[in-house]
Parts: C-alpha cells; sequence; structure tokens
C-alpha cells in the first residue's frame, strides 16, 4: 500500500511485559523479546508499519534504560532514523506517553494525523489491517479521536470491551461507553451483543485536535509537559509529578469526539504464556515449542507451551501447561492461569530478588556479556564483542581482572596504551588501570573474565560499572 506521507505512527515501547516472566523483564522487557520467527515484536510492528507509513514519521516512546536495546533493534531492520527515539524520563502510564509523543510531533507538524500502537502486540490479516488504517486516517482528518475495535471471537476476560452507540460516523460508530475486563458471563454477553469491540488501545488523531482535547480534559497535565519541553527540563523529578493515568481514562471516556472503528484483522497483546500458545501453531498433539527443536521431547504430553534454549527439556504425561525455561529461572503453571506470572513478579521484587529485573545475559551496544559464575570474592563472565566493535574506557575497580580471549583476535587499550591479544592468549588487568578492548576482525571477538573483588558486588553492578 503508498505511504501516508503526512502521517505519523507512534509506538509505545515503554511496557515490562510481567505476565511473560521469566523471559520478559525489568531491563529486558516483551517487546525485545524474540517469540516469533526469531524477530522481536517491535521488530514486527516496526516492520508492518513500515508498509504503511513514511519511515521518517516513525517514533518510538521509551524509557532510557530499554534506548539502548530498541536502537539495536530497528538497526537490524534496517528503519532506524536520527529522530526515531522519544525519550520518556520514566514510565507514567499511557497519557503522558502519547501527549510527549503529539506534542514533539505537534511543534512541527500541527495537522498531521497521528496514529498510536503498542509496540509489543501481533497482527495478522494484513489486508484488512492497511483498509482500517485508511478509514481511520480519514476519521482522524475529520477531527474525531479514533479507537480501533476488535471484533471478539470469544469471551476473552482479560480484555477491556468498548460499546458502540447505534450512531454511525464513517465507517466507525460513536463510543457509548468503555468497560472494565469483565467475568465470563458479562464477555459472553457482549460477544452476543454485536456491539462490543476488544479494546486494543490503538488510536489516532490529529495532533492539534489531541492537544486541544488534553487542554479542555487534562489541561494541568499538558501545562506541565509544555513547560518542561519548552524550557529543556525533561527530566525525572519534573517527569515523575505527572498524574499517572491511561489515555482511556484521560481522554477516551470523557471526549464527545471518540469514535470506534470496528476492525476485523487478527490481534493478540501476546499479554500472557496463554495468549502466545493460542496465537502460535501447534503440532499434531496441540504442543508449542519455542526455541532449538532437538533440546525438546514431548512425550505423551498434549496442549503445553515450552520455551528453552540452553539444555535438554523433557515433558512427560503433562496436559495444559507452560514452561518457560531460562538460565536463572524456571517457570512452570498451568496455562490457563499463566497471568499469574505477573503476581510471582511482583514477589520477587518484595524479596529483592534479580531474577525480576534483569537477565544474567546483559545486552550492550557492543556485545553481550554472560555471567557464568557468581560467588562473593569472583564474578566468572563471557565476554561477546560484535565485529569492529569497542567496550569503551572505564576504570577497572576490581583487584584484579584476568581476561582469556577464546575467539577472534583485538587490541586492549590499558591506560590508553594499545596491546594486541588473538585467541589463546591472556592479559591480566590490576587495579586503577583504565581499560577498553576493541574487536579488530570481522567475527565476533568471545573472552572470558574471571574478576576478584575488592568488595562483594553483583555480577549486573559488575557489568553496569
Amino acid at each position: 500500500m503508498p505511504h501516508k506521507t503526512q502521517s505519523f505512527a507512534l509506538l509505545l515501547a515503554g511496557g515490562s511485559g510481567t505476565r511473560l516472566w521469566p523471559v520478559s523483564r525489568d531491563l529486558y522487557p516483551k517487546q525485545l523479546v524474540r517469540l516469533i520467527n526469531n524477530r522481536s515484536l517491535i521488530q514486527h510492528t516496526a516492520i508492518r508499519l513500515s508498509k504503511a507509513f513514511n519511515t521518517q514519521n516513525m517514533r518510538i516512546v521509551c524509557g532510557k534504560k530499554h534506548v539502548q536495546d530498541i536502537c539495536q533493534e530497528i538497526k537490524e531492520i534496517d528503519l532506524f532514523h536520527d529522530h526515531l527515539i522519544i525519550n520518556e524520563p520514566c514510565g507514567r502510564n499511557t497519557a503522558p506517553a502519547i501527549l510527549l509523543g503529539a506534542l514533539q510531533i505537534y511543534e512541527s507538524n500541527p495537522n498531521a494525523v497521528i496514529f498510536v500502537f503498542p509496540a509489543d502486540h501481533v497482527i495478522d490479516r494484513m489486508q484488512q489491517f492497511y483498509e482500517k488504517i485508511d478509514m481511520a486516517d480519514q476519521l482522524a482528518s475529520d477531527g474525531h479521536i479514533v479507537t480501533f475495535g476488535i471484533a471478539p471471537e470469544y469471551p476473552e476476560t482479560g480484555y477491556g470491551y468498548i460499546e458502540a452507540d447505534t450512531e454511525k460516523i464513517g465507517h466507525g460508530f460513536r463510543i457509548k461507553r468503555f468497560v472494565e475486563k469483565p467475568d465470563t458471563s458479562s464477555a459472553e454477553k457482549y460477544l452476543n451483543a454485536g456491539n462490543f469491540y476488544w479494546n486494543a488501545g490503538m488510536f489516532a488523531f490529529k495532533a492539534n485536535v489531541l492537544i486541544e482535547a488534553f487542554r479542555t480534559l487534562v489541561p494541568t497535565m499538558l501545562k506541565d509537559l509544555q513547560d518542561m519541553i519548552s524550557n529543556d527540563q525533561l527530566h525525572i523529578d519534573r517527569y515523575k509529578n505527572l498524574e499517572n493515568i491511561s489515555f482511556d481514562y484521560a481522554v477516551m471516556e470523557k471526549t464527545d469526539s471518540g469514535v470506534v472503528l470496528p476492525a476485523d484483522f487478527q490481534w493478540s497483546d501476546i499479554g500472557s504464556w496463554k495468549a502466545l500458545y493460542d496465537y502460535l501453531p501447534k503440532d499434531s498433539q496441540h504442543n508449542v515449542v519455542i526455541g532449538k527443536q532437538d533440546n525438546f521431547i514431548m512425550q505423551n504430553s498434549q496442549n503445553c507451551l515450552a520455551m528453552g534454549d540452553e539444555r535438554l527439556i523433557v515433558v512427560n504425561q503433562l496436559k495444559n501447561i507452560a514452561l518457560i525455561d531460562t538460565p536463572d529461572a524456571l517457570f512452570l503453571s498451568d496455562l490457563d492461569h499463566s497471568r499469574d506470572a505477573k503476581d510471582t513478579v511482583s514477589f520477587l521484587k518484595k524479596q529483592n530478588r534479580k531474577e525480576y529485573q534483569g537477565h544474567l545475559i546483559q545486552r550492550t551496544e557492543w556485545g553481550h556479556v554472560t555471567v557464568l559464575d557468581e560467588q562473593s570474592d569472583c564474578v566468572i563472565s563471557k565476554y561477546t564483542i560484535f565485529s569492529e566493535s569497542k567496550i569503551p574506557e572505564y576504570q577497572n575497580m576490581l583487584q584484579l581482572n584476568q581476561w582469556h580471549v577464546i575467539r577472534g583476535y583485538g587490541e586492549v587499550f590499558i591506560d590508553q596504551e594499545p596491546v594486541p591479544i588473538h585467541a589463546g592468549e591472556h592479559i591480566t588487568i590490576e587495579s586503577g588501570m583504565r581499560v577498553s578492548f576493541e574487536n579488530m576482525s570481522k567475527d565476533d571477538l568471545v573472552f572470558i573474565e574471571i574478576s576478584t573483588l575488592l568488595q562483594s558486588v553483583s555480577g549486573e553492578e559488575l557489568i553496569f560499572e
């Protein structure tokens, strides 16, 4: 389809995806995880939208701690540009995030139509999807604030619903009301009624129309955010004081301009392991396996979701379970109750367990680091430096670092003096030295670091240092 050269696509990438723990974590959330066809959800979303929007008109709102990873994901699919990222100082729900993105677009394009999409949803039946974008563009151009309503296929209790009024507006309907996640009985009534739709969290509006809606409905948020931007004070100490409120509550439930556009494309928010299982194709026993197929043995088991990469996994005589294996955590649950992973994350936070926050593998723009073993006085890590990349200079505050190169070759810079090093060689970095490491080869450089510590620190602190 032709690009909408005057319309913008605003992707919201600030979610944490706690229901997909232990794969999705605070520092490496759902939108970055490669769950489908070896691409991350944000890559799938960006590719899908690049066929409808000019790439230069795509924006991604995300938090500082995810900027580096998101940039890397988008660079991999050749859709990165200098104005892509809108850095949100901290998460304050969807209303501030959408307003932040809209204000930055409004500054140079006040009449632009802006589409809002979550970065971590999946969509199929693409022809219908692009047709609905055209319809929404027309409605938004006429001054309406459009939300996409997905025609329900079954009585889902995990989604909110939108009830459409009988008044038809273009290809849409005036919104009668929003309904919170219902019980099973209510969901069945909504399914049979024919005028209720799943709330997908996707919107379209003109920039100036949205700004006026905020001016009327949420004036304090608009004034405060405009003041931060105009005074170059978009910092966490001010942004964190904005009201924590969703776009639905702040605008859609109050505006007279709201229109729901019924949509018949296939959609899922992949909001749980059960939702992912429902979306993916099944084998003859209705099982879904994610990872290296040779690592799974499914014996007399049906309706199961199994995921892992590091070791052999055998599932025997089980039905309707989710088994999610990572190097430092295993999640085993009845598939229908797998949403409870969110409660597990809350428990881990209260216990101050590091497994809720990050993986043993830490990804950076130059490569990644895997903690292999961690003791109170020693951490052993595996470093991978991408081709022609470099670990930035830092001061070694550890008692002793030993680097053993196992593949590739490069140069270690010790107090800015280059020292060539090849596979099979090692070098010792003493406390107080300033060091960096550059991969000079066309392939990944891999080395093992053995760090004897001056004091007890965690592997996570070591990596970020």
